[in-house]
Protein backbone atom coordinates (compact mmCIF):
# COMPACT_ATOMS: atom_id res chain seq x y z
CA UNK A 1 0.00 0.00 0.00
CA UNK A 2 1.55 3.26 -1.07
CA UNK A 3 0.67 6.27 -0.21
CA UNK A 4 0.20 8.97 -3.46
CA UNK A 5 1.90 12.23 -3.40
CA UNK A 6 -0.78 13.94 -3.71
CA UNK A 7 -3.72 14.69 -1.49
CA UNK A 8 -7.21 16.25 -1.30
CA UNK A 9 -6.83 20.01 -0.60
CA UNK A 10 -8.32 19.35 2.93
CA UNK A 11 -6.14 16.41 3.79
CA UNK A 12 -3.28 18.73 2.62
CA UNK A 13 -4.35 21.21 4.71
CA UNK A 14 -4.60 18.75 7.95
CA UNK A 15 -1.10 17.45 7.28
CA UNK A 16 0.82 20.99 6.92
CA UNK A 17 -0.99 21.78 10.10
CA UNK A 18 0.19 18.53 12.03
CA UNK A 19 3.66 19.11 10.30
CA UNK A 20 3.50 23.01 12.16
CA UNK A 21 3.79 21.00 15.46
CA UNK A 22 6.09 18.14 14.30
CA UNK A 23 8.87 20.90 13.31
CA UNK A 24 7.88 23.12 16.71
CA UNK A 25 8.56 19.69 18.82
CA UNK A 26 11.85 19.01 17.03
CA UNK A 27 13.23 21.96 18.17
CA UNK A 28 12.03 21.49 21.61
CA UNK A 29 13.18 18.17 21.72
CA UNK A 30 17.02 18.83 20.22
CA UNK A 31 17.22 22.02 22.45
CA UNK A 32 16.41 19.73 25.66
CA UNK A 33 19.05 17.18 24.37
CA UNK A 34 21.96 19.09 23.14
CA UNK A 35 20.97 21.61 25.77
CA UNK A 36 21.77 18.79 28.49
CA UNK A 37 24.41 17.38 26.31
CA UNK A 38 26.49 20.05 26.33
CA UNK A 39 26.26 20.85 29.97
CA UNK A 40 26.67 17.18 31.25
CA UNK A 41 29.24 15.82 28.74
CA UNK A 42 31.48 19.25 28.03
CA UNK A 43 32.27 20.07 31.70
CA UNK A 44 36.22 19.60 32.60
CA UNK A 45 36.57 16.41 35.01
CA UNK A 46 37.86 12.47 34.58
CA UNK A 47 34.06 11.36 33.59
CA UNK A 48 34.05 13.33 30.02
CA UNK A 49 34.64 11.40 26.83
CA UNK A 50 36.01 12.80 24.28
CA UNK A 51 33.43 14.31 21.97
CA UNK A 52 34.19 17.42 19.26
CA UNK A 53 32.87 20.47 20.49
CA UNK A 54 32.46 21.15 16.94
CA UNK A 55 30.77 18.45 16.36
CA UNK A 56 27.94 19.01 18.69
CA UNK A 57 27.91 22.68 17.65
CA UNK A 58 27.39 21.64 14.09
CA UNK A 59 24.75 19.29 15.26
CA UNK A 60 23.37 21.75 16.93
CA UNK A 61 23.53 24.90 14.03
CA UNK A 62 22.14 21.92 11.46
CA UNK A 63 19.21 20.94 13.15
CA UNK A 64 17.78 24.46 14.02
CA UNK A 65 19.05 25.30 10.39
CA UNK A 66 17.11 22.30 8.71
CA UNK A 67 13.92 23.50 10.68
CA UNK A 68 13.68 26.79 9.69
CA UNK A 69 14.57 26.27 6.07
CA UNK A 70 11.69 23.23 6.50
CA UNK A 71 9.18 26.07 8.37
CA UNK A 72 9.33 28.60 5.19
CA UNK A 73 9.38 25.76 2.87
CA UNK A 74 6.21 24.41 4.39
CA UNK A 75 4.40 27.79 3.81
CA UNK A 76 5.04 27.43 -0.18
CA UNK A 77 4.78 23.68 -0.88
CA UNK A 78 1.04 22.41 -2.12
CA UNK A 79 2.62 18.92 -2.24
CA UNK A 80 3.81 17.59 1.24
CA UNK A 81 3.85 14.03 1.05
CA UNK A 82 7.69 13.67 -0.26
CA UNK A 83 8.73 17.09 2.37
CA UNK A 84 7.18 14.85 5.19
CA UNK A 85 9.50 11.72 4.47
CA UNK A 86 12.53 13.94 4.16
CA UNK A 87 11.47 15.02 7.28
CA UNK A 88 10.98 12.02 8.68
CA UNK A 89 14.41 10.59 7.32
CA UNK A 90 16.34 14.16 8.74
CA UNK A 91 14.91 12.82 12.21
CA UNK A 92 16.06 9.19 11.59
CA UNK A 93 19.98 10.90 11.09
CA UNK A 94 19.45 12.96 13.89
CA UNK A 95 18.51 9.84 16.13
CA UNK A 96 21.43 8.26 14.69
CA UNK A 97 24.21 10.93 15.44
CA UNK A 98 22.67 11.29 19.36
CA UNK A 99 22.58 7.22 19.82
CA UNK A 100 26.46 7.75 18.06
CA UNK A 101 27.80 10.18 20.26
CA UNK A 102 25.93 8.65 24.04
CA UNK A 103 27.09 5.22 23.61
CA UNK A 104 26.93 3.22 20.77
CA UNK A 105 24.81 -0.04 21.46
CA UNK A 106 24.45 1.09 25.14
CA UNK A 107 22.98 4.18 24.24
CA UNK A 108 19.87 5.13 26.73
CA UNK A 109 18.72 7.45 23.49
CA UNK A 110 17.53 4.10 21.31
CA UNK A 111 13.87 4.87 22.29
CA UNK A 112 13.94 8.17 19.88
CA UNK A 113 13.70 6.14 16.94
CA UNK A 114 10.45 5.30 18.32
CA UNK A 115 9.36 8.72 18.37
CA UNK A 116 9.89 9.45 14.78
CA UNK A 117 7.88 6.04 13.82
CA UNK A 118 5.58 7.89 15.75
CA UNK A 119 5.44 10.85 14.22
CA UNK A 120 5.17 9.01 11.01
CA UNK A 121 1.61 7.44 11.65
CA UNK A 122 0.38 10.73 13.31
CA UNK A 123 1.09 12.35 9.90
CA UNK A 124 0.25 9.69 7.18
CA UNK A 125 -0.26 6.51 9.15
CA UNK A 126 0.47 2.91 8.99
CA UNK A 127 2.46 2.96 5.31
CA UNK A 128 4.62 5.88 6.69
CA UNK A 129 4.97 4.47 9.92
CA UNK A 130 5.96 1.54 8.68
CA UNK A 131 8.70 2.81 6.12
CA UNK A 132 9.66 4.93 9.36
CA UNK A 133 10.48 1.93 11.64
CA UNK A 134 12.47 0.13 8.46
CA UNK A 135 14.55 3.18 8.10
CA UNK A 136 15.45 3.60 12.14
CA UNK A 137 15.89 -0.45 11.63
CA UNK A 138 18.50 -0.14 9.08
CA UNK A 139 19.91 2.67 10.09
CA UNK A 140 20.38 1.41 14.25
CA UNK A 141 21.49 -1.81 12.72
CA UNK A 142 24.02 -0.19 10.35
CA UNK A 143 25.46 1.96 12.95
CA UNK A 144 26.04 -0.95 15.62
CA UNK A 145 27.09 -2.98 12.66
CA UNK A 146 30.04 -0.05 11.71
CA UNK A 147 30.94 0.86 15.46
CA UNK A 148 31.65 -2.94 15.72
CA UNK A 149 33.74 -3.27 12.90
CA UNK A 150 35.56 -0.48 13.67
CA UNK A 151 34.57 1.43 10.25
CA UNK A 152 33.46 4.44 12.54
CA UNK A 153 35.47 5.79 14.81
CA UNK A 154 34.52 4.90 18.32
CA UNK A 155 33.92 7.78 20.75
CA UNK A 156 36.20 7.64 24.46
CA UNK A 157 32.98 6.77 26.24
CA UNK A 158 33.26 7.19 30.75
CA UNK A 159 32.43 3.19 29.74
CA UNK A 160 33.39 0.15 28.40
CA UNK A 161 31.23 -0.95 25.53
CA UNK A 162 29.57 -3.80 24.99
CA UNK A 163 31.54 -6.89 23.22
CA UNK A 164 30.18 -7.58 19.92
CA UNK A 165 28.28 -10.92 21.28
CA UNK A 166 25.01 -13.07 21.47
CA UNK A 167 23.35 -10.63 23.62
CA UNK A 168 24.16 -7.74 22.08
CA UNK A 169 22.84 -8.91 18.61
CA UNK A 170 19.61 -10.09 20.70
CA UNK A 171 19.37 -6.27 21.96
CA UNK A 172 19.47 -5.03 18.17
CA UNK A 173 17.11 -7.45 17.02
CA UNK A 174 15.00 -6.95 19.69
CA UNK A 175 14.98 -2.93 19.49
CA UNK A 176 14.23 -3.66 15.54
CA UNK A 177 11.15 -5.76 16.27
CA UNK A 178 10.06 -2.94 18.81
CA UNK A 179 10.05 -0.17 16.04
CA UNK A 180 7.48 -2.37 14.00
CA UNK A 181 5.79 -3.23 16.53
CA UNK A 182 5.48 0.91 17.39
CA UNK A 183 4.51 1.41 13.89
CA UNK A 184 1.88 -1.25 13.61
CA UNK A 185 -0.27 -0.22 17.00
CA UNK A 186 0.49 3.80 16.08
CA UNK A 187 -0.80 3.03 12.89
CA UNK A 188 -3.68 1.21 13.99
CA UNK A 189 -4.17 4.31 16.81
CA UNK A 190 -4.47 6.71 14.19
CA UNK A 191 -6.07 4.93 12.04
CA UNK A 192 -9.12 4.84 14.63
CA UNK A 193 -8.68 8.54 15.60
CA UNK A 194 -9.09 9.48 12.38
CA UNK A 195 -12.32 7.20 11.93
CA UNK A 196 -13.38 9.06 14.89
CA UNK A 197 -12.69 12.44 13.68
CA UNK A 198 -14.51 12.09 10.38
CA UNK A 199 -17.63 10.56 12.53
CA UNK A 200 -17.45 13.34 14.48
CA UNK A 201 -17.22 15.97 11.80
CA UNK A 202 -20.04 14.36 10.23
CA UNK A 203 -21.80 14.26 13.34
CA UNK A 204 -21.51 17.80 13.88
CA UNK A 205 -22.48 18.70 10.07
CA UNK A 206 -25.90 16.79 11.11
CA UNK A 207 -25.71 19.07 14.57
CA UNK A 208 -25.22 22.23 12.54
CA UNK A 209 -27.97 21.17 9.48
CA UNK A 210 -30.58 20.48 12.23
CA UNK A 211 -29.83 23.55 14.67
CA UNK A 212 -30.64 25.26 11.38
CA UNK A 213 -33.51 23.75 10.92
CA UNK A 214 -34.42 24.11 14.48
CA UNK A 215 -34.00 28.08 13.89
CA UNK A 216 -36.15 27.99 10.82
CA UNK A 217 -39.07 26.20 12.26
CA UNK A 218 -39.12 28.14 15.43
CA UNK A 219 -38.98 31.69 13.36
CA UNK A 220 -41.33 30.53 10.33
CA UNK A 221 -43.57 28.39 12.87
CA UNK A 222 -46.08 31.73 13.23
CA UNK A 223 -46.75 30.72 17.09
CA UNK A 224 -44.65 32.33 19.89
CA UNK A 225 -42.46 29.90 21.73
CA UNK A 226 -40.68 30.56 25.04
CA UNK A 227 -39.16 28.42 27.37
CA UNK A 228 -38.79 28.70 30.57
CA UNK A 229 -36.72 26.89 33.76
CA UNK A 230 -38.33 25.24 37.02
CA UNK A 231 -38.40 29.12 38.86
CA UNK A 232 -40.21 30.72 35.32
CA UNK A 233 -37.06 32.46 34.37
CA UNK A 234 -36.81 32.47 30.50
CA UNK A 235 -34.30 30.58 29.06
CA UNK A 236 -35.19 31.28 25.01
CA UNK A 237 -37.92 32.56 22.95
CA UNK A 238 -37.97 32.97 19.00
CA UNK A 239 -38.42 35.85 16.71
CA UNK A 240 -42.48 35.34 16.66
CA UNK A 241 -42.57 35.97 20.68
CA UNK A 242 -39.81 38.53 20.44
CA UNK A 243 -42.18 40.65 18.18
CA UNK A 244 -45.72 40.05 20.36
CA UNK A 245 -43.53 41.15 23.47
CA UNK A 246 -41.83 43.66 22.00
CA UNK A 247 -38.48 43.12 23.25
CA UNK A 248 -35.06 41.34 22.52
CA UNK A 249 -34.23 38.36 23.26
CA UNK A 250 -30.72 39.17 24.90
CA UNK A 251 -33.06 41.41 26.98
CA UNK A 252 -34.96 39.00 28.51
CA UNK A 253 -33.42 35.91 28.63
CA UNK A 254 -32.89 35.18 32.65
CA UNK A 255 -35.72 37.44 33.08
CA UNK A 256 -39.47 35.76 34.58
CA UNK A 257 -41.71 35.47 32.17
CA UNK A 258 -44.62 37.68 33.70
CA UNK A 259 -41.76 40.42 32.90
CA UNK A 260 -43.38 40.23 29.02
CA UNK A 261 -46.84 39.10 29.84
CA UNK A 262 -48.46 40.31 32.65
CA UNK A 263 -51.53 37.84 32.12
CA UNK A 264 -48.62 35.04 32.99
CA UNK A 265 -46.76 36.78 36.32
CA UNK A 266 -48.18 34.18 39.23
CA UNK A 267 -46.73 33.56 42.58
CA UNK A 268 -45.05 29.79 42.52
CA UNK A 269 -48.34 27.88 43.74
CA UNK A 270 -50.11 29.99 41.29
CA UNK A 271 -47.73 29.38 38.54
CA UNK A 272 -48.38 25.87 38.94
CA UNK A 273 -52.47 26.50 39.13
CA UNK A 274 -51.92 28.11 35.51
CA UNK A 275 -49.60 25.25 34.17
CA UNK A 276 -52.55 23.04 35.52
CA UNK A 277 -55.15 24.74 32.91
CA UNK A 278 -53.19 26.11 30.23
CA UNK A 279 -52.92 22.69 28.53
CA UNK A 280 -52.86 21.69 25.05
CA UNK A 281 -56.00 20.26 25.71
CA UNK A 282 -57.85 23.40 26.88
CA UNK A 283 -56.22 26.41 26.30
CA UNK A 284 -56.57 29.98 28.30
CA UNK A 285 -56.66 33.57 26.56
CA UNK A 286 -55.47 36.59 27.38
CA UNK A 287 -55.44 40.21 26.35
CA UNK A 288 -52.34 41.63 25.91
CA UNK A 289 -51.17 45.39 25.09
CA UNK A 290 -48.58 45.91 22.58
CA UNK A 291 -45.67 48.07 22.91
CA UNK A 292 -47.97 50.35 20.38
CA UNK A 293 -50.79 50.43 22.77
CA UNK A 294 -52.64 48.02 20.82
CA UNK A 295 -54.32 45.25 22.58
CA UNK A 296 -54.35 41.81 21.08
CA UNK A 297 -55.79 38.56 22.06
CA UNK A 298 -53.34 35.71 22.85
CA UNK A 299 -54.33 31.88 23.16
CA UNK A 300 -52.11 30.01 25.44
CA UNK A 301 -51.03 26.61 26.05
CA UNK A 302 -48.30 24.87 28.28
CA UNK A 303 -46.26 22.06 27.83
CA UNK A 304 -43.98 20.51 31.08
CA UNK A 305 -40.54 19.91 30.73
CA UNK A 306 -38.97 16.88 32.48
CA UNK A 307 -35.74 15.18 32.10
CA UNK A 308 -34.92 11.62 31.65
CA UNK A 309 -35.77 10.81 35.13
CA UNK A 310 -39.08 12.93 34.46
CA UNK A 311 -37.60 15.67 36.94
CA UNK A 312 -39.86 18.77 36.09
CA UNK A 313 -36.87 21.55 34.62
CA UNK A 314 -38.77 24.26 32.97
CA UNK A 315 -42.07 24.94 30.32
CA UNK A 316 -42.93 25.85 27.14
CA UNK A 317 -45.08 28.28 26.76
CA UNK A 318 -46.98 28.07 22.95
CA UNK A 319 -48.66 31.49 22.21
CA UNK A 320 -51.12 32.62 19.21
CA UNK A 321 -52.41 36.20 18.37
CA UNK A 322 -55.82 35.31 17.60
CA UNK A 323 -57.10 38.96 17.59
CA UNK A 324 -58.68 38.61 14.29
CA UNK A 325 -60.06 35.19 14.60
CA UNK A 326 -62.15 36.57 17.29
CA UNK A 327 -63.45 40.21 15.62
CA UNK A 328 -64.55 37.61 12.30
CA UNK A 329 -66.71 36.26 15.26
CA UNK A 330 -67.75 39.11 16.68
CA UNK A 331 -68.83 40.54 13.21
CA UNK A 332 -70.57 37.56 12.20
CA UNK A 333 -72.56 37.28 15.58
CA UNK A 334 -73.37 40.92 15.34
CA UNK A 335 -74.80 40.64 11.68
CA UNK A 336 -78.47 38.83 11.46
CA UNK A 337 -79.53 36.48 8.33
CA UNK A 338 -81.94 37.99 6.36
CA UNK A 339 -84.81 35.54 5.80
CA UNK A 340 -85.45 34.50 2.37
CA UNK A 341 -89.01 33.99 1.35
CA UNK A 342 -89.91 30.90 0.41
CA UNK A 343 -92.47 30.85 -2.40
CA UNK A 344 -95.60 29.00 -2.78
CA UNK A 345 -95.54 26.25 -4.65
CA UNK A 346 -98.69 24.38 -6.23
CA UNK A 347 -98.42 20.67 -5.24
CA UNK A 348 -100.61 18.34 -7.01
CA UNK A 349 -102.13 15.65 -4.85
CA UNK A 350 -100.56 12.30 -5.45
CA UNK A 351 -102.52 9.71 -7.50
CA UNK A 352 -105.00 7.49 -5.54
CA UNK A 353 -103.22 4.42 -4.96
CA UNK A 354 -105.87 2.57 -3.07
CA UNK A 355 -103.44 0.95 -1.00
CA UNK A 356 -101.24 -0.70 -3.94
CA UNK A 357 -98.17 0.40 -4.66
CA UNK A 358 -96.94 -0.38 -8.24
CA UNK A 359 -97.38 0.30 -11.83
CA UNK A 360 -96.52 -3.21 -12.84
CA UNK A 361 -99.24 -4.42 -15.60
CA UNK A 362 -100.75 -6.75 -13.19
CA UNK A 363 -101.10 -3.81 -10.53
CA UNK A 364 -102.97 -1.62 -12.93
CA UNK A 365 -105.45 -4.63 -13.27
CA UNK A 366 -105.84 -4.89 -9.89
CA UNK A 367 -107.04 -1.04 -10.13
CA UNK A 368 -109.32 -1.06 -12.75
CA UNK A 369 -111.18 -4.11 -11.25
CA UNK A 370 -111.35 -1.97 -8.23
CA UNK A 371 -112.75 0.81 -10.25
CA UNK A 372 -115.75 -1.32 -11.65
CA UNK A 373 -116.58 -2.78 -8.42
CA UNK A 374 -116.68 0.94 -6.66
CA UNK A 375 -119.57 1.59 -9.03
CA UNK A 376 -121.80 -0.75 -7.68
CA UNK A 377 -123.20 -2.05 -4.49
CA UNK A 378 -121.11 -5.54 -4.66
CA UNK A 379 -118.88 -5.87 -1.84
CA UNK A 380 -114.97 -7.51 -2.67
CA UNK A 381 -112.59 -9.04 -0.48
CA UNK A 382 -109.17 -9.05 -1.62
Amino acid sequence: MMLTATLAPDATERLRERLKWFLFSRVLLASAFLGTLAVVYLRSGGQRYTVSVGLLLGAIVLTYGFTIASAVLLLRLERLVVFTYVQLGFDVLLTSGVVLVSGGGDSPFGFLYSLGVINAAALLSTPCALATALGSCVAYTSLIALLTGGAIPRPDYPFHPSPPDLQLVLRVGTTDVTFVVIALLAGSLVRRLHQAERRLGQAEIVHHRLAALHEALARNIGCALITTDDEGAVTSLNHTAEEIAGQCAVDVLGKDVGVLFAALRHSPTGRRQFLQSATNVQPTEFVHRLADEREVTLRCSTVTLRDTYHHFIGTLYIMQDVTKLRELERRFDAETVADVPVPDLEIEDPPETNGLLGTSPAIMRVHAVIAKVAKSDATLLI
